[in-house]
């Protein structure tokens, strides 16, 4: 018989026993496992993916003739000092580079700043349609598009293995005829592919060599902006075929001052030691290498540059 008193000890009892069991359920647990942090050499991999566009045969290009940017559409003062610092930057990263100053050469890099640039694209396509770079006629509309405040067009030149060069022009895309382009390089042909060499998993003995880099500044895009920055990006994009412009690697760069992605990461006021461990690396390498080996030994050459490896170092 259960008495009041059992009763309530037995209530009391089922009580302390609910109290210490364990409980039959948890709550969630999300478990966050540290991130990687990339290596130096792995982060010099994405910014070369990032900023390294290969040419027409599929491999890095770069300049094999000194370099002659003529700008237009500033004051006197500020023309001479965007094309001064193009030369400057190709001297200080090893890219040839007119040696006697005072002479003049034959501008093969053309920065303008204008405030209609799609205007400027419109008459460049129709009368100097080869400076869009490689592209079929139905592309035009499409390579001939500006796309952001700065932004840069590529005519190149592949070179065979018995020397000879041939300009990067697609057929009907471009009338070159009696035209002055690759005069500099000895191109002895448009459109076609000289000849290379087979038997080698690192070379087909073929190279690719700029032949003329317009760049396009959008003065209404890039009002506010500094003028040395600016000059420096342009530069960037007068020494090296950019995969992206609107990007934001791990390293940073001088590209980053105009980019939408980069959050609130400080803009570069110069370019940065980053780009200039790129382009050392970019003009260092052998052109005839195919791009996984070229892109290899850009990012050894940027690995050994130990300042390269400090996200937001500038000089």
């Amino acid at each position: 018989m259960t008495t009041p008193a059992d009763a309530t000890r037995s209530g009391d009892e089922d009580t302390a026993a609910n109290a210490t069991a364990p409980a039959k359920t948890v709550s969630p647990v999300t478990v966050v496992a540290p991130k990687k942090s990339k290596s130096p050499y792995g982060q010099a991999l994405n910014f070369i993916r990032s900023h390294g566009a290969p040419t027409r045969i599929g491999q890095l290009g770069r300049w094999t003739v000194a370099v002659c940017p003529m700008t237009i559409g500033l004051s006197t003062e500020l023309d001479r000092l965007v094309s001064g610092r193009v030369v400057d930057d190709a001297q200080r990263v090893g890219a040839p580079w007119p040696r006697a100053r005072a002479r003049r050469c034959r501008p093969n890099v053309e920065i303008v700043f204008t405030a209609e640039p799609q205007k400027v694209m419109d008459f460049i396509a129709e009368k100097r349609g080869a400076y869009l770079g490689y592209h079929y006629a139905s592309q035009t509309r499409e390579f001939e598009t500006v796309k952001y405040p700065i932004q840069a067009w590529y005519l190149t030149a592949t070179r065979g293995a018995a020397g000879g060069a041939s300009l990067d022009i697609a057929a009907g895309a471009a009338n070159v005829q009696g035209s002055s382009l690759g005069a500099a390089l000895n191109t002895s042909g448009v459109g076609g592919t000289p000849g290379g060499c087979a038997g080698s998993h690192f070379t087909q003995c073929l190279s690719s060599e700029f032949v003329n880099v317009l760049v396009l500044v959008d003065g209404n895009r890039v009002n506010g902006q500094t003028i040395g920055p600016v000059a420096d990006y342009v530069a960037m994009l007068a020494l090296a075929k950019v995969a992206s412009i609107d990007d934001c690697a791990d390293l940073p760069s001088i590209l980053d001052l105009l980019s939408t992605k980069c959050g609130d990461r400080p803009k570069p006021r110069a370019l940065t030691q980053t780009d200039i461990a790129y382009l050392a690396g970019l003009y260092s390498m052998d052109l005839k290498n195919l791009f996984w080996l070229q892109r290899d030994s850009v990012a050894d050459r940027m690995t050994q540059d130990k300042s390269a490896a400090k996200a937001g170092a500038s000089p």
